[in-house]
């Protein structure tokens, strides 16, 4: 890997997200047996500085890890609050 301060394993990565993971984005639970539906993503992405450290990853549903792109986690809640205030504008009568 590159971009690590300190190598580490997959014992390490489950130790971090735990038996019964959920995404850190949406609360959902999610089932490790089914890889397909999740990703660890990087908290600060790798195109705004942030390292492939086990520190910098989290786990989180494959759709939400795509909605995300390379935005910060602020700027994701800054982009659905707009998201959603536009929808309550375009809703009302």
């Amino acid at each position: 890997m590159n971009n690590v301060s300190k190598n580490y394993s997959c014992k390490d990565v489950i130790n971090k997200i735990g038996k019964t993971p959920v995404c850190y984005l949406t609360g959902e639970k999610i089932d490790l047996n089914k890889p397909q539906t999740y990703n660890l993503d990087h908290l600060i992405p790798t195109s705004k500085g942030g390292s492939n450290d086990l520190s910098n990853l989290g786990i989180c549903l494959r759709d939400a890890n795509q909605a995300k792109g390379d935005l910060l986690v602020d700027e994701l809640y800054s982009l659905c609050e707009k998201i959603l205030s536009w929808k309550e504008k375009c809703d009302s009568p």
